[in-house]
């Protein structure tokens, strides 16, 4: 996604920096309501890269919202290492979902400051173009997704482990029937309390983007009533309600640690 007219002019910078590779921030949608029949109309919230978070207060307490909702305290629900375009021509193969191998003497770049690779020679600062991505934004679509895949291997690719986490959740919940997933959409994944809604865009921990419906002619959504906090707080499941009772230490956690520690790569 870029909020340009088109994409040539990144790939024409890139191209006279020498670089031929480029892997992008990812930012997961949110969704806002349970069912939609189009999500890139409906779905505008986005949980930004954790990367490009601010270090504030603030900006804590919005990832800690996610994580405490999360059974294996997670933010982002599923992948957190971005996208790659490459350079056509290069005899370049698939090295991942997420990465080409490119030969010898090739360059890659990330947008990612990412502490577990520690690549600051290839750190290249790029919030624009970015990766929307839209894994499971409707309750239908989430049925969906898991009816499909259904038992999949706890391998990626046949070699790399399946960690313990949201999708391999749904997989199990899955075999349970559509009321455990039903449960895990609205206590993990939605939400619906316009007031976190706010609070999570003020601290920067999320975004709105609204550009692609547009781009998309995606079918416009239905605007129903919003609910105020006073209707929030009559009925309904709230989102206290759906934060669990044992809350996280206060030490940094899981993705806390890369939050804090991405803040020194590039400068």
């Amino acid at each position: 996604f870029t909020r340009q007219d088109n994409v040539s002019s990144h790939f024409e910078e890139l191209s006279r920096n020498g670089i031929d590779q480029m892997t992008y921030l990812n930012h997961e949608g949110a969704p806002e309501a349970e069912e939609t029949e189009d999500y890139f109309a409906s779905i505008t919230l986005f949980k930004r890269h954790h990367f490009v978070v601010p270090l504030t207060p603030a900006a804590r307490q919005g990832l800690r919202f996610w994580m405490n909702r999360s059974h294996r305290d997670q933010f982002m629900l599923f992948y957190d290492n971005g996208k790659s375009a490459c350079r056509v021509g290069l005899s370049a193969k698939p090295r991942s979902q997420h990465l080409w191998e490119l030969p010898l003497g090739c360059r890659s770049c990330t947008a990612l400051a990412d502490p577990r690779r520690l690549d600051l020679e290839g750190y290249r600062e790029c919030h624009d173009p970015c990766i929307l991505h839209f894994p499971v934004c409707g309750l239908s679509w989430f049925l969906s997704k898991y009816r499909t895949l259904g038992k999949f291997p706890d391998t990626w690719l046949g070699k790399i482990k399946l960690p313990d986490s949201f999708h391999s959740d749904a997989r199990e919940l899955c075999a349970q029937g559509e009321d455990a997933l039903l449960t895990k959409f609205r206590s993990e994944v939605l939400i619906d309390d316009p007031n976190e809604v706010d609070r999570q865009l003020e601290s920067g921990t999320c975004l709105r983007i609204e550009d692609h419906a547009a781009l998309l002619d995606a079918i416009p959504a239905p605007q129903g009533p919003r609910a105020t906090p006073k209707q929030m707080g009559e009925a309904g499941v709230g989102v206290g309600d759906r934060a669990r009772t044992e809350q996280l230490s206060d030490a940094p956690l899981g993705i806390e640690r890369g939050w804090i520690l991405s803040k020194a790569i590039g400068f």
